[in-house]
């Protein structure tokens, strides 16, 4: 069963490693974007 948090989007499950290195980050190190949602677990 899995967990419901409420209105919270359920993320896909990525690591932060599998995603695009070449994609223009605003945080490259961390490869997020300002403001995007993170996983709650």
């Amino acid at each position: 069963m899995k967990a419901v948090y409420g209105d919270y989007p359920l993320l896909p499950e990525r690591s932060q490693q599998e995603r695009d290195p070449w994609y223009q980050w605003d945080h490259p190190d961390l490869r997020r974007n300002w403001g995007e949602p993170v996983r709650k677990d």
